[in-house]
C-alpha cells in the first residue's frame, strides 16, 4: 500500500519513468536562492523581454524556463538570461519566446 512505510517500486506502483528515492538522510548544500517567479504581464511569441518579480538574484547566462500556459503541454520555452533588472523585474532573454505565456500581476485564486 502507498501508506506503508516501505514501498516496492514495481509495475504495480505508478512512479513514472524517473524517480529519486531516498532511503536515509537527504541534505542540500549551497546558497539559498529564489528560483521561481510569476510573469507579471503576458508574454507573446517573439518577445525578448518579459516582466517578472523584482528582487530576484538571477544572473546573466542562467537558463530560464517558461512552462506551458495553454492546453498544449509541450509549449515550454527555454532561454538564457541576457540581463535582469533587480529593481524593475525586467528580464531580457537571449533567444525569443516561441510560444504564448499568460501572465498577470495578481493571482487568479482567492
Amino acid at each position: 500500500m502507498k501508506e506503508d512505510q516501505h514501498i516496492v517500486y514495481d509495475n504495480s506502483v505508478e512512479a513514472g519513468n524517473k524517480i529519486i528515492a531516498n532511503t536515509g538522510l537527504l541534505s542540500f548544500y549551497g546558497q539559498s536562492r529564489i528560483i521561481r517567479s510569476r510573469l507579471l504581464n503576458t508574454a507573446y511569441e517573439g518577445n525578448l523581454t518579459v516582466k517578472v518579480e523584482p528582487g530576484l538574484d538571477w544572473k546573466i547566462n542562467e537558463t530560464v524556463v517558461f512552462v506551458a500556459t495553454a492546453l498544449d503541454w509541450d509549449e515550454n520555452d527555454y532561454s538564457k538570461i541576457a540581463s535582469y533588472d533587480n529593481v524593475t523585474g525586467l528580464l531580457t532573454l537571449k533567444e525569443p519566446l516561441l510560444n504564448y505565456h499568460w501572465g498577470a500581476s495578481v493571482s487568479t485564486g482567492s
